[in-house]
């Protein structure tokens, strides 16, 4: 059967006609589509390529670079503590690789993902072609120390995805697949140079001087450079009447045409309906043509427009439908859904007992019947359809049926018609089960559009898969992008197929789509999996003023003005070559912060109402114009510049375009053709910085290129209302510093909305540009220096405009250069003194130190910095630079004065006298702050802050790690974040010392609680010199004996001893006991504590060697909160006494033996041992003797065994047992509170770490076990367990409850979690788990202990205390009694990391 009949017989029963009347004595059976050759490389041709763009990356990397050669640009992207990318980042576009340059993913050192890792990714990374089902693979380095990087080379676009699998923690079988992330990478597209559209002076050139001409040379054109015409090719006419249209549309400016599809047209004549997807439209050639030759005459004028008219071309590829008269259908008819596979449910429904949802369906269907009706027939915006005919039926035709045949049953010639439903789930087809979308008339129908049957796969529908390949192939072979129509409706997988296909043939592919999924993340699953390059925007969608400018800074801003994440956060680097061979290279790293979907930015799309009907006519010309200034891709339909009045019939409307003579351009062209050409100038010589400011009806835009700070600005006066010639309102514009020449401006007159009917031709409304031919610029000065002001003509009614071309005075190009500069001159001499006050330097420590003059800098709308110093700036500051967040308050506060900038100068040059060093790094802020307040205006100020801000606490954190070991100096991020929390904490104030003649620098426990006075003095301070301390002279502050003088008295401090003297005084004083009552005992002392508490009693148990001490109404270590309560009846009672012998000093003292007498018996340490009274008896006790006491007594003594029948070898109480496997927190606790010492507590790690000898190794490994899963908390260590009847877990020091328990915080130590003994428990786990596992789990030992860090890891780098606390309360909660940062929090996982270092 011929291919008109079937036509005609489809067409005959699409309008309800009897297709037998129509075709008689047809026969179906044996139909064949035609044959046709497709212009399409064969796989041989392909595989024929000398190399794929994945080669030529391995060539490039594996050559050394020329002289002059640029740095290798490296995008990182940083992935989170679980392998995956976080939500921000999970989406990255990356730019066009006109070079190779390197996409870098790391990740940090002793992360899960490191356990056995594998990087795993369809980029071929080794070369050759990009298959998506073939994944090459790198397995991840085990280390510890350093951040793991994999480069990957990328030197062609596409669409990729990588993931990471590893061992699943706690040594589970099972691997882990990390969270999938997603690259893009940009095409290469290649157009026309064309000539500069203004001359030297500013004056736009027409075409005749050569303005915006093609020239003979090729350039790359970045996707932000395109500006995009949509035409529809029918209103062209035929191929050879195009030409006119297409000259027309380069002199505009405009670079890629749009093409509306081309393909053979269905019987509804709708170019969205395509009968025939491998042939093209036969109204496209003016004489009959066979398909292959239509391909090819097609394919010549695509030629001809970008050779001669530099114009790149985009199709509409539809892929979710095909016309309802496809002929194909027929022999086919499994391509689309039957009536069974779209209304299904109804028999479902109906057979079993659901009548009431049957009766809900109806009633949704019945409601939905009468909306549609109402809107298509009555209401007053809608098409108001009129009589109701065949051709126009009651209700939305749901259903194509095929005419009869012999080899498909009556029920699989009848297929559901595609169309649309409101706000539904783009990821689900709604014409599969359970969608119920058919049944309840909730599809709003295309009648002439048959829904296609992809299913699971090709395997599922084979000829529709291999079909539908062939017409995107043929397509990709001859334009340059796909515009993808309702790519929202389009299944995932068959997108993503068939993109693949089109690729294949056109590795450069621009892929643009229409998505209206309502939701930015489901955008997103459809941009990174389809590769997506831009997604279609509308400025014609903002409502008003105020949204439209949104659009515009949301789509089309770029940067804004005065962006500093490439100032500040790039970093130069030696590049080593990706590939097992090849150079190292210079190189420039850029730190990724994931992508937003590109956009396409339309003033007005083809299918929406025109700008009359939405706003008003002379609207067209101000938002026509700003869109062109977008960073991004523009576009416009054929229709806006000319003013058409209103929506064209895309189906029914048969006239042609107006064609306009070379200058003569209708309605607003002439403006369109400068801001087109300029919009693609500005993208090629980077102006990527904007800034969009909307007042009223006026929405001003400018762009700036960042380095020669040269800019365009445009004046638009929008006109969403008609009728209105009235100035409105925008406040006098200033440039600071910056001097503007007037460009253009115009106004539009349009007489008259209406438009007279002409049968032939499509015109817009007739209109008049008032070009406004000159302008008074005016200049000022004041208090900030020099402006610009521009005040819009008296007369700028709605929709006019104008530009300028600005450019930044005495600004120096060399400036960031500058700010960068001598810094490392500046800082190296600093001592870690020096870096304390330059870099820190909390409120209260900097008022000591400075009698109160200076303070932490406050920041209206932020509130004080929590340092003085750089760290405390560089916290808001990290924010900023990554997200160039200029609307910050900080940046606020630059932009309106110079004060941070003084401050930070005068805070160092005030204190040279103490710390002389410092005035070197005075002057260098001072010197760089001066040239930034006297050249930079106010707007530009934060990012010139950045800069020097940055820079500097780049340099201070270079000159405190280099002094440090190389553990440090070598060691990863979390280390050095570590190792600065000992700059935070070492200083100079001037109320604590321990040298009373002098203030000398000391150590702070925490901040800010312990900054100064009193507080600061319970620092620990270090001696850098090891064990010749020992022989170091101390002054004593009491004498000899056990009297009492106050610290100004004559006889303080003038007695001295050795350090050794002093260690055995203490030993000694212990093995004979001490008992004394505290100097001053009572309220002036303490006054909370009970008078028993001042008692101390402490002594040796001979036989056992365990020291025992304290009493009920004291707190004799660490855990040492007094309860002070009145009104709960806790004042003066203890929440953790611990009277006894506590397990960590047990340990302590072993720890201590050990070490005196392995320095004793070397002749280091000048004692053997102690005096003791034993049995009656003094004697001398070497400390190798009581240490052999302690190691014999201490694990039946502190150990609770798992199995009761061993109770008999240790010494316990069963009746009081609650948890076993454990070792006590105490032991000989009074008999009233033996209860206490069996509680699970933190300490007893800190014994493992300091005696590990004390331990039975099993024993030890298994309580420490119990101790991950009962203490370990996200930032440190339960201090009780929480199934204890006392656990407490929230600390809350100010409250005066009458509950004993919590009453004035006194649960300090009963559940809050301490950071300090995680870093114990730490070492001890690893110590413990090496020697049960003889050495061989060392790996999975490390990594399930890196892993108790990741919560530390993240909280150092983003509080800005860039510290950890001192306590949280449970489960990681702030707590705020607490320090903030705390010196033993980070000093014990640092001795952690440093076990490791030396394994």
């Amino acid at each position: 059967m011929t291919l008109p009949k079937v036509e005609a017989a489809v067409d005959a029963v699409v309008h309800g006609k009897n297709p037998v009347s129509a075709v008689k004595d047809a026969s179906w059976k044996n139909f064949k589509i035609p044959p046709i050759d497709i212009p399409v490389p064969t796989a041989a041709d392909l595989a024929s390529a000398p190399k794929t763009p994945a080669d030529e990356a391995i060539d490039f990397f594996g050559n050394a670079p020329a002289p002059g050669d640029a740095p290798i640009q490296v995008y990182e992207l940083k992935l989170e503590e679980d392998g995956g990318p976080n939500k921000d980042r999970a989406y990255t576009r990356l730019p066009p690789p006109y070079r190779p340059y390197i996409l870098r993913v790391t990740l940090d050192a002793g992360t899960p993902p490191c356990n056995n890792g594998i990087f795993k990714t369809n980029f071929p990374l080794d070369g050759g072609k990009f298959d998506r089902a073939k994944f090459v693979e790198r397995t991840l380095p085990s280390v510890f120390s350093k951040p793991i990087q994999i480069d990957l080379p990328v030197s062609h676009a596409g669409a990729f995805v990588y993931w990471i699998e590893y061992d699943a923690p706690g040594g589970s079988p099972e691997r882990v697949k990390g969270r999938e992330g997603y690259f893009n990478v940009d095409p290469v597209l290649r157009i026309k140079k064309r000539q500069p559209i203004l001359s030297d002076d500013n004056k736009v050139l027409s075409p005749t001087a050569g303005g915006g001409s093609i020239t003979s040379d090729y350039i790359k054109i970045p996707l932000d450079g395109l500006s995009v015409l949509t035409a529809v090719s029918k209103w062209m006419g035929t191929l050879p009447e195009w030409l006119p249209h297409l000259r027309e549309a380069s002199e505009k400016g405009y670079n890629m045409i749009h093409y509306t599809p081309l393909q053979q047209r269905g019987s509804s004549r709708s170019p969205y309906s395509i009968a025939d997807q491998l042939a093209f439209d036969s109204e496209l050639f003016e004489d009959g043509c066979s398909r292959e030759t239509g391909v090819h005459r097609v394919a010549e004028a695509l030629k001809a427009a970008r050779d001669q008219y530099g114009l790149l071309s985009l199709i509409d590829v539809v892929l979710n439908h095909t016309a309802n008269n496809s002929a194909w259908l027929v022999e086919h008819p499994e391509a689309g859904y039957t009536l069974s596979e779209a209304w299904g449910r109804v028999l479902d429904v109906l057979n079993v007992d659901l009548y009431k949802e049957w009766e809900e369906d109806s009633r949704v269907a019945l409601d939905n019947i009468r909306n549609r009706l109402k809107y298509t027939r009555l209401d007053e915006h809608g098409p108001r359809l009129g009589k109701i005919t065949r051709d126009l039926p009651l209700v939305d035709t749901y259903f194509t049926r095929l005419p009869p045949s012999d080899d498909y049953p009556r029920s699989a010639l009848c297929l559901a018609n595609n169309g649309w439903i409101w706000d539904a789930d783009p990821l689900k087809n709604f014409a599969l089960r359970p969608s119920k979308a058919y049944l309840r008339r909730e599809v709003i129908a295309w009648g002439d559009c048959v829904k296609l049957r992809y299913g699971d796969g090709p395997s599922s529908n084979p000829w529709l898969w291999e079909y539908m390949t062939k017409y995107v192939e043929t397509l990709a072979y001859m334009f340059d992008g796909f515009r993808i129509d309702n790519c929202h409706s389009t299944p995932l997988h068959v997108g993503v197929f068939l993109l693949d296909k089109a690729r294949v043939i056109n590795p450069n592919l621009y892929v643009a789509a229409e998505l209206f999924t309502g939701s930015e993340e489901t955008d997103l699953v459809f941009v990174s999996r389809l590769g997506i390059n831009s997604l279609i925007r509308e400025a014609y969608n903002g409502w008003d003023p105020k949204e439209l400018s949104r659009l515009l800074y949301r789509y089309g801003l770029g940067k804004p003005v005065g962006s500093m994440d490439g100032a500040c956060l790039t970093y130069p680097e030696d590049i080593p070559s990706p590939f097992a061979q090849g150079p190292s290279r210079p190189g420039i790293v850029t730190p990724l912060q994931g992508s937003a979907p590109h956009a396409l930015l339309f003033d007005l799309t083809h299918d929406n109402e025109s700008p009359l009907s939405k706003r008003s006519a002379e609207d067209a010309l101000s938002t026509g114009a700003l869109a062109t200034f977008g960073w991004c891709a523009v576009g416009s339909v054929k229709g806006l510049d000319e003013l058409f009045p209103k929506l064209l019939d895309l189906v029914g409307d048969n006239r042609k375009y107006e064609v306009s003579e070379t200058g003569d351009y209708k309605g607003i062209g002439e403006v369109k053709r400068l801001l087109n050409h300029l919009h693609s100038e500005m993208v090629l010589d980077g102006y990527s910085e904007g800034h969009v400011h909307q007042e009223n009806n006026y929405i001003v835009l400018s762009r700036v290129q960042p380095t020669t700070q040269k800019g365009y600005l445009l004046v638009a006066h929008t006109a969403f209302s008609k009728g209105s010639k009235d100035r409105g309102w925008i406040d006098p514009i200033k440039l600071r510093r910056t001097k503007a020449e007037f460009i253009y401006g115009t106004t539009v007159d349009i007489p008259s909305y209406d438009l007279p009917v002409d049968t032939t031709t499509i015109r817009g409304l007739p209109a008049t540009l008032g070009r406004i031919s000159s302008f008074d610029i005016r200049q000022g000065s004041d208090e900030e220096g020099p402006y610009t002001e521009i005040i819009v003509p008296d007369y700028f009614p709605p929709g006019s405009i104008l530009v300028f071309a600005t450019q930044m005075q005495d600004i120096d190009p060399t400036l960031d250069d500058f700010c960068k500069s001598q810094v490392t001159e500046a800082f190296n001499d600093l001592d870690l003194v020096d870096l304390n006050v330059l870099l820190h330097r909390c409120d209260g420590e900097e008022k000591d130190a400075t009698g109160g003059e200076i303070g932490t800098y406050n920041i209206p709308g932020i509130g004080n910095l929590v340092y003085c110093g750089l760290e405390g700036w560089i916290h808001p500051l990290r924010h900023i630079m990554k997200f160039n967040d200029l609307g910050h308050p900080l940046c606020g506060h630059l932009r309106e004065g110079t004060w941070a900038m003084d401050y930070v100068s005068s805070r160092l040059e005030r204190q040279v006298g103490t710390f002389p060093r410092l005035a070197k790094p005075a002057a260098w802020f001072k010197e760089r702050f001066e040239k930034i307040k006297a050249t930079v205006p106010s707007f530009l100020r934060p990012k010139y802050f950045a800069i020097v801000i940055s820079e500097a606490y780049k340099a201070a954190r270079r000159a405190t790690v280099e002094q440090c070991s190389d553990f440090v100096s070598n060691g990863h991020v979390f280390t050095q974040d570590l190792a600065l929390c000992s700059i935070q904490m070492y200083g100079l104030v001037q109320s604590a010392s321990l040298d009373p003649a002098k203030p000398v620098p000391c150590l702070a426990a925490g901040l800010p609680h312990f900054a100064a006075g009193w507080a600061r003095t319970w620092g620990r301070d270090m001696a850098p010199d090891g064990i010749t301390i020992l022989a170091e002279p101390v002054k004593r502050r009491f004498p000899l004996d056990d009297a009492f003088v106050a610290w100004d008295d004559p006889i303080a401090y003038s007695y001295s001893s050795t350090v050794a003297e002093i260690i055995q005084e203490i030993l000694q004083r212990h093995a004979l006991g001490i008992n004394f009552r505290e100097h001053n005992a009572g309220p002036n002392l303490d006054m909370q504590m009970s008078d028993e508490g001042f008692n101390i009693n402490i002594r040796v148990d001979w036989e056992t060697g365990i020291i025992y001490g304290g009493n009920a109404k004291n707190c004799g270590t660490w855990m040492d909160k007094m309860g002070e309560s009145q009104r709960a009846g806790t004042k003066g009672v203890p929440g953790t006494p611990r009277d006894g012998a506590p397990v960590e000093i047990i340990g302590l003292l072993k720890s201590t033996l050990r070490w005196l007498d392995e320095l004793s018996s070397v002749g280091v340490f000048p004692f053997k041992g102690v005096e003791a009274e034993i049995d009656g008896k003094l004697r001398v006790v070497t400390y190798k003797e009581w240490s052999d006491l302690l190691q014999a007594s201490f694990e039946k003594h502190f150990y609770v065994p798992l199995d009761p029948a061993e109770d008999s070898k240790y010494a316990i109480n069963p009746a009081v047992v609650n948890r076993r496997g454990i070792y006590k927190d105490v032991y000989g606790t009074p008999k009233d509170r033996e209860w206490s010492d069996y509680q699970l507590r933190c300490n007893f790690p800190i014994a493992m770490t300091v005696a590990p000898e004390l331990f039975d190794p099993a024993h030890a490994l298994g309580a420490l076990k119990i101790a991950d899963e009962a203490l370990r908390s996200p930032l440190g260590m339960k201090t009780l367990d929480a199934n204890d009847a006392q656990y407490r877990g929230d600390y809350d020091n100010s409250n005066d409850s009458d509950d004993p328990s919590v009453a004035k915080g006194r649960n300090y130590h009963n559940g809050p979690e301490w950071g300090w003994p995680l870093g114990y428990f730490l070492r001890a786990y690893l110590h413990f788990a090496l020697v049960q596992s003889g050495g061989k789990d060392l790996h999975d030992i490390l990594h399930h202990l890196h892993t108790a860090l990741l919560v530390s890891r993240r909280h150092i780098q983003n509080d800005p205390w860039a510290g950890l606390p001192e306590l949280t309360n449970r489960n990681g909660a702030y707590c705020h009694d607490s320090c903030r940062t705390q010196a033993w929090s980070a000093s014990t996982l640092l001795d952690f990391l440093d076990d490791v270092y030396r394994l």
